[in-house]
């Protein structure tokens, strides 16, 4: 189901910039359309000043025209769809359910239009009679209608064992795929990560979503920063900016974004405990993290120097190492954090490695990275990314994200090897302890895994946008 108004075009973006524009903008819309249906009764026309009305607050127009649609067209998907949200508009939410219910048999089409019918009987059968079940069943027919997606639970899960969390993110995932407006989906991977288990977890930093899948590339949960906001975690006046999450030897999961917290949850995604940031008279902002076996933590903050460090309990036991500091901003460079199996903590700063026993200020060893230049970071276009690198018994694993490629170093004899170049503006890698490895192609919208040397789509699908800023 599309809109037939006019959401691509200039006219449009401009107006949406204020309330008072917009509502002008619907009204000529509204005049425009009203005056085609007269002329030329053509669907698309009615179903135009139909969903115009419904805007405009025109309540009796709108019924007269989807109506006049449904009269001609019974199967119209647009038409039972515009007439359950009109009925919902006037809080006939008790009809708008009957509706939908009687319309669904009559679609016959496998297309997003019928697809948001399915998909907002889904949503009216979770809110108003919390039937988890038959929603997730609504809802995964609406996927398939649409296209499809592996990364929701209505569609990897049996609809029996899906709670209402669950539900809410694969609404939301929905209407990100396959919007009213006909806009791709951008999105914006900013880290991979993995754990003892080779499970995986993706951030994605646009709708602020968390994806979880098991070893052997399934997807297990999805969520929203809603669903991590069980303590004061976000701000209402700031987006939760995600920028990395890293899993320690017993299996928590310290993520950190926008707030100057690093938080700890469990293997259910509980909030246990946060860590709180050096004392400071300004925003610090972590970056970048890693912990190591004896649970041990580790960040880089934007606005603060050296590799910070924190023992189990939470106490920050200070800071060691230098990372290059942006004169004119007074900010750390992108930098990334890994700690090797031997738990040495590995800095990727502009175009060199850096490798430190925790606590010594000098690093035991430093690599540069061949065709890695530190001139291409001040490029204005230059990505704002972090995270990437990753650390393992086959060496290290690094992002050239303006080289758009993925380097692997040898620690032993300090020589590079490219291992990945069909891939654009990388943010982030992983590797687990059997070698498998994990990237962020955050250029291209997706998620990358190798098992060997076959480079496979781990997370993706034909409706992402890859964006990096």
């Amino acid at each position: 189901m599309s809109s037939r108004l006019p959401y691509s075009s200039e006219d449009f973006r401009a107006a949406a910039q204020a309330p008072e524009h917009l509502a002008r903008w619907e009204q000529q819309q509204y005049q425009q359309f009203r005056s085609r249906a007269k002329k030329s009764s053509a669907l698309p026309d009615l179903l135009a000043a139909a969903e115009l009305a419904i805007r405009c607050q025109d309540a009796p127009n709108a019924q007269k025209y989807i109506d006049t649609v449904l009269a001609r067209a019974p199967g119209e998907a647009d038409a039972h769809y515009l007439k359950a949200m009109l009925m919902l508009g006037r809080e006939q939410k008790d009809d708008a359910l009957r509706h939908l219910k009687e319309s669904v048999p009559r679609l016959k089409s496998k297309s997003p239009d019928a697809a948001r019918v399915h998909r907002l009987l889904a949503e009216q059968l979770l809110r108003q009679e919390q039937l988890h079940s038959e929603a997730g069943r609504q809802l995964a027919k609406a996927f398939e209608l649409a296209g499809g997606a592996d990364f929701v639970h209505c569609t990897t899960q049996t609809t029996d064992t899906l709670s209402a969390a669950a539900l809410d993110f694969d609404l939301e995932v929905f209407d990100a795929l396959w919007p009213w407006e006909n806009e791709p989906l951008q999105v914006r991977f900013s880290s991979v990560s993995t754990d003892a288990r080779k499970q995986v977890y993706v951030l994605e930093h646009r709708h602020q979503w968390v994806f979880q899948f098991d070893a052997d590339g399934h997807f297990v949960r999805g969520m929203a920063e809603r669903d991590l906001a069980a303590a004061p975690f976000i701000y209402p006046e700031l987006s939760w900016d995600l920028t990395d999450m890293t899993v320690g030897p017993d299996g928590r999961r310290y993520v950190c974004g926008s707030s100057d917290r690093v938080y700890v949850y469990d293997d259910n995604w509980q909030q246990q405990r946060y860590y709180a940031p050096p004392a400071s008279q300004r925003t610090l902002r972590p970056l970048t993290l890693g912990t190591d076996s004896q649970q041990n933590l580790f960040v880089v903050y934007l606005h603060l120097g050296g590799i910070h460090w924190f023992n189990a309990e939470g106490y920050h036991l200070g800071a060691f190492g230098q990372n290059t500091i942006m004169p004119s901003l007074g900010k750390n460079y992108f930098c990334g954090l890994a700690v090797t199996p031997e738990d040495q903590v590995c800095l990727y700063d502009r175009e060199t490695i850096q490798l430190y026993q925790p606590g010594q200020p000098q690093p035991l060893a430093t690599w540069a990275l061949p065709g890695v230049s530190s001139e291409s970071m001040e490029d204005p276009d230059y990505p704002f990314c972090w995270n990437g690198i990753a650390a393992g018994s086959g060496g290290m694993y690094v992002c050239d994200t303006f080289g758009n490629r993925l380097l692997q170093l040898d620690p032993a004899s300090g020589q590079s090897q490219v291992i990945a170049t069909d891939v654009k503006q990388p943010f982030d890698v992983a590797v687990d302890g059997q070698g498998t490895l994990y990237l962020a192609d955050t250029g291209q919208g997706r998620i990358l895994t190798r098992r060997g040397q076959d480079w496979q789509v781990l997370l993706g699908h034909s409706a992402f946008r890859g964006v990096t800023a």
